[in-house]
């Protein structure tokens, strides 16, 4: 199995020595057992984040670092072959690649005419990053619906709760995105 270690040490996606189970444990040293013949639970997959802020950091690094990173994550034969990733819908407290953003944030626009995810289309875009990672494995995406435009709450200040006559224009907005990153390749069905 390959290992990759990023330590306040210094490693940073250091490869280290193989790791290889064995029947034979070691002395001293906590062991588990598998037993494949009980099961407990199933488990659809393995994975992480995709993050603006995981995205800005990636870019910091020259091209060629950048794909061993995403194969080394994503790859199932080279890498970790994550394939559960969560990500977000616009802008969350992860965010870090500019100012606060949703997907529509023109006060008032329940016909949703100003929705757009061209922020995440860039070269810095979340819709490129997933489409980039991709390229090295399959993955599904959850995107946990937590940040609506701010003018469809009570009051960002004060009650940020969703303000029950803005329910069918968020229900209309979560679909939209669905819709949009399905058009441009970048969703789970992909």
């Amino acid at each position: 199995m390959n290992l990759f270690v990023s330590s306040k040490a210094g490693d940073r996606i250091s490869a280290k020595p193989e790791l290889q189970f064995s029947d034979q444990p070691s002395t001293g040293v906590p062991t588990f057992e598998v037993n494949d013949a009980t099961s407990y639970q199933k488990i659809n997959g393995f994975g992480a984040s995709l993050l603006e802020a995981g995205l800005v950091v990636l870019n910091t690094l020259p091209a060629e670092e950048q794909e061993r990173v995403l194969r080394a994550l994503f790859d199932p034969k080279q890498g970790s072959g994550f394939s559960a990733m969560k990500t977000e819908i616009a802008a969350t407290d992860f965010q870090s690649a500019g100012a606060w953003y949703t997907y529509d944030d023109t006060p008032g626009d329940t016909d949703l005419k100003n929705f757009s995810i061209a922020r995440d289309l860039g070269p810095k875009g979340m819709a490129t990053y997933i489409k980039r990672a991709r390229k090295y494995g399959n993955f599904v995406l959850q995107a946990p619906m937590d940040y609506p435009p701010d003018w469809m709450l009570f009051d960002v200040n004060k009650n940020q709760d969703v303000n029950p006559k803005y329910f069918p224009t968020l229900a209309r907005y979560y679909v939209r995105y669905l819709e949009e990153y399905q058009n441009r390749g970048s969703s789970s069905t992909t």
